[in-house]
Order: C-alpha cells, then structure tokens, then sequence
C-alpha cells in the first residue's frame, strides 16, 4: 500500500470515483455528492491537498485534506486541526476499510503538522457512514443544520452536517 499526493495526469480518474460515490449514494437514497468541478480538483492538486492510497498498482481511495474550515465548524476551527474531505473508493476496493487507513494517515499527517484534531463532516443522517467513522476512531459531535451554506457544494443544503473528530494523544473513554 502506497498513500501519496495525487498527480495531475490523475484528476479524471479522481473525477471517476466521485462519479462512483455519487451513483452509490443516490442507489442508497441517501445525500448525494453534487458534480466536482474538475478546476476545483486541479486547484487541490497544485496545492499538495489532495491524496490517494494504491494498491496493486490502482487508485483505491482518495480524500482531500484541508487546514481550516471555519464554514463548517465555526468556533471550533479555532482548534489546530486537519479536515477530510470527499473520501472516495474504488469499487473494486469497497469492503476492505479504506477509512480505516485513511484515518491512520490522518492522524500521522495532523501530528506531523502540529494539529490535535482530525475532523470530518457528512450531510444527511447516514446510520452506516456513522457507524464506520466511529468504528474507526471519531466521536460523532452530532447533526445540525448549518445556518450559512452559501459557496459550500449543494448538497450542504439538503440535509443536517453531522460533524466528527479525532482528538490527537486524547484518553480513549
């Protein structure tokens, strides 16, 4: 296994996978990603934000990484933290928790960083997407409806924000 900072020659293969998460999200009735506009996935990529982990050769996962997000988390942005962003698989690698190696990336990346949180965030009440994020180490903050979505992607204004978070070197209850 490979995690890296993904190429430009890569961004439609990430384009893909969007594809794949949104189509898997709609089958599911859940909140579904809206279209990822590839300037916006160049933008990532020049900027060192956007990671994937191979396997055998394969893009398996991707997920971007951001250093504030004050839109979303308000007064707590103040926290050093690092924020994941549109985690995605590979169909052909679904089932072998790609959340789970990402979060053990995340937490080494945010330390190296001088960061003492991980967060996440998700819209829509999703039982399963709560049940692997905190089966894979985050506490669930809760949902709630953001009052400003204005230059978040769409689908913040379908449903509540349920919020997540690591807190680094934190005792485990």
């Amino acid at each position: 296994m490979e995690v890296r900072r993904t190429r430009p020659e890569e961004r439609d293969q990430i384009l893909d996978l969007y594809a794949h998460a949104s189509a898997l999200q709609r089958s599911k009735g859940q909140v579904t990603w809206p279209q990822i506009d590839p300037a916006l996935v160049d933008l990532e990529i020049r900027e060192g934000r956007q990671w994937q982990i191979c396997l055998d050769g394969q893009m398996a996962c991707v997920w971007v990484v951001a250093y504030d997000d004050p839109q979303i988390w308000g007064e707590l942005d103040a926290d050093p933290s690092i924020y994941l962003h549109r985690i995605a698989t590979h169909p052909d690698f679904r089932g072998r928790n790609m959340v789970g190696h990402v979060v053990q990336w995340a937490r080494h990346h945010a330390a190296e960083e001088g960061r003492t949180h991980v967060r996440l965030d998700t819209v829509g009440n999703n039982a399963a997407l709560i049940r692997l994020y905190t089966g894979n180490g985050f506490d669930f903050l809760g949902a709630e409806d953001l009052e400003d979505v204005e230059g978040l992607p769409g689908h913040y204004a379908d449903g509540p924000c349920l919020r997540f978070e690591i807190v680094l070197n934190a005792p485990r209850a």
